[in-house]
């Protein structure tokens, strides 16, 4: 048994996405290849409005939860016990919005667009995720997940076997998200051996997730504004091979991401800023060097990967899958360094500023560039606002010394000795 719980947590974190490569990628792709790229664009198209539900009602709270999970008197989980309400509340106005502004634009498939959407209400709510990460009991949120998806992906292939409509395939959704939220809520309530709704943790709640709600949602549409431009500019069929890149240059970055995580937890704890910061460089270079085999393995095979995976309808695809991997990994990179800012005095306001503007820069850049050259307008919008938002935002931080991580980037000796704390 290892006892070294950061490596320990490592692992738990990466045996989740494990599973999901080896079963839900597998059941990905088959119904993607029963789907045809037009019907998955739909559904993408449907699955990426559920996310915007989902961004707006946790009004931030996977930064707020993970950072107060190592507070005394179990302060995440009250948390989320006293903010369920406000949270669904959210959702449901989100998705009604969502809703009303599609049936005016009177957009195809309706219904089951609007469906699918609503059928991530469950998964939304779960933000217990975070405060097992957060405290280092990523197994538990692993063994639940193991379970529920595996019987998700069950009811997918029956659901292609016997080649049911579109609509069908949000039953495994709900199923899903009902078996996750109420498995972790039983659970977390043994720890706080009762139901407990505060309004000082619900206000509290709410002011300090306003910047975060708004970076969260600058952010997702910064990275989703191609999602949403694409079926409008080109097409759903397009969409659908976008859809299909997304998922196979995303599919890895599990390995890189759950090390950064991971490692960040014990730069939060300690007290020495020089330590601290040295740790906020070791969560960056880890994640890099485990990247680069696999980002040659792409270029190298990305032919075969489309074939082996989607088939041939979706061949197109290998054009792309490298430079999308490489924003992919870009990404996990942003997304790290943002936990690290949101530590800080001011980090909250400057995310929400530093999202916002990106929000702005992927919305211009994305409609240009998709008009003038496709997919590979998407693309090219998506690696060049990721690059910025990792190399040139981050020094505006004030309170944040983002200088100072980059250049302990180069020293590899000190990288190594820091290293080698998390292995005793």
């Amino acid at each position: 048994m290892i006892k070294n719980k950061y490596i320990n947590n490592i692992l738990w974190l990466m045996t989740d996405k494990i599973i999901l490569l080896i079963g839900g990628f597998v059941v990905t792709t088959l119904v993607a290849r029963y789907l045809g790229p037009e019907k998955l664009g739909i559904f993408s198209y449907a699955i990426t409005l559920s996310l915007l539900c989902t961004v707006i009602s946790q009004w931030g709270g996977n930064h707020i939860i993970f950072q107060s999970a190592s507070k005394p008197n179990n302060r995440s989980l009250r948390i989320i016990e006293s903010t369920i309400l406000f949270r669904s509340l959210l959702y449901l106005v989100t998705w009604l919005l969502i809703f009303a502004f599609l049936y005016i634009k009177g957009i195809d498939k309706l219904y089951v667009v609007s469906i699918i959407c609503l059928s991530n209400f469950f998964l939304a709510l779960d933000l217990y995720q975070y405060y097992f990460d957060g405290v280092l009991k990523s197994k538990i949120n692993v063994r639940i997940s193991i379970y529920t998806k595996i019987t998700s992906m069950i009811l997918k292939v029956l659901l292609v076997i016997f080649e049911m409509d579109l609509i069908f395939f949000c039953i495994p959704i709900i199923l899903e998200g009902v078996s996750i939220f109420f498995f972790k809520r039983k659970y977390a309530l043994t720890i706080l051996n009762e139901k407990e709704f505060n309004s000082r943790y619900l206000f509290s709640y709410v002011k300090k997730g306003i910047p975060l709600a708004i970076s969260s949602i600058s952010l997702f549409f910064y990275t989703k504004i191609s999602s949403f431009l694409i079926p409008s500019i080109i097409g759903f069929n397009e969409l659908g091979y976008f859809s299909a890149g997304i998922t196979l240059s995303t599919v890895w970055v599990f390995i890189p991401l759950s090390v950064g995580l991971s490692l960040l937890t014990k730069s939060f704890s300690v007290s020495d800023e020089k330590v601290r910061y040295e740790g906020f460089s070791f969560s960056i270079l880890a994640p890099t060097l485990i990247s680069i085999p696999i980002l040659l393995f792409i270029y190298m095979f990305s032919d075969k990967i489309v074939l082996i995976t989607y088939g041939s309808k979706y061949k197109d695809v290998s054009e792309y899958l490298f430079y999308m991997s490489v924003t992919s990994y870009i990404s996990v990179l942003v997304l790290i360094v943002n936990r690290q800012i949101t530590f800080f005095k001011g980090g909250e306001s400057f995310l929400m500023y530093k999202v916002v503007f990106s929000c702005c820069l992927a919305s211009l850049l994305s409609y240009f560039l998709i008009k003038k050259y496709g997919l590979s307008g998407a693309i090219l919008s998506s690696f060049i606002v990721e690059f910025l938002n990792l190399l040139v935002f981050n020094f505006l931080c004030k309170n944040y010394n983002y200088k100072l991580i980059m250049k302990n980037l180069f020293k590899i000796k000190n990288m190594f000795f820091y290293m080698r704390r998390y292995i005793k």
